[in-house]
């Protein structure tokens, strides 16, 4: 089976690391169950604009290389690897190329024969496709994802969809392509 992984909120937990660092640079006090829609906008009360940039700028922190993995992700990611092909299908934009897949090879070294930046977080609108267009393209069978739109545009392609639960993607409707996880080790019963 070919399985694909999101990156940020399944195989490390971004949000939580980028509202550290919001609160330690702004003031704010911001926690993971405050971020009830997967647009930061709503808590932000920012333009999309400025969201985006603020991410890049933590990116360019240096917090990228402190992210740690999610908990048991590096096991899971073992366990599958052994009888499956694993591949990376990212929202981030390709400028992070480099250190995306630095740290993919420092906490999963060899477990991922591929790595796929779709660019569709950035302010350009150079996307290099959407989610279920590139999991058609790559032949998967099966994605693990925590974005409500992504969850459901995949399962609408036929896509098989593990939905990593997390606060913002709660108003996902029933689907027969969709299973929510409540943690990565629930991948193995899964599957």
């Amino acid at each position: 089976m070919k399985i694909a992984f999101d990156f940020d909120d399944v195989l490390t937990d971004f949000v939580s690391e980028f509202l550290r660092y919001c609160n330690e640079n702004d003031g704010t006090s911001f926690v993971l169950s405050d971020v009830l829609e997967y647009d930061l906008q709503p808590l932000f009360k920012r333009p999309h604009a400025e969201i985006v940039d603020k991410v890049f700028k933590f990116y360019q922190s240096g917090s990228l290389k402190s992210l740690q993995p999610q908990n048991k992700a590096v096991d899971v990611v073992e366990k599958l690897s052994k009888d499956h092909e694993l591949i990376v299908i990212t929202s981030r934009p390709t400028q992070l190329t480099a250190e995306t897949t630095s740290w993919l090879d420092s906490h999963f070294p060899q477990r991922f024969s591929k790595i796929i930046l779709t660019h569709h977080f950035s302010n350009d609108g150079n996307a290099r496709g959407e989610k279920n267009d590139v999991c058609l393209r790559e032949k998967v069978d099966l994605i693990i994802d925590d974005s409500p739109e992504w969850a459901e545009k995949c399962a609408n392609s036929g896509v098989r969809v593990l939905l990593f639960d997390r606060p913002w993607n709660h108003g996902v409707s029933d689907h027969k392509n969709i299973i929510r996880i409540k943690q990565l080790t629930d991948v193995l019963q899964v599957i």
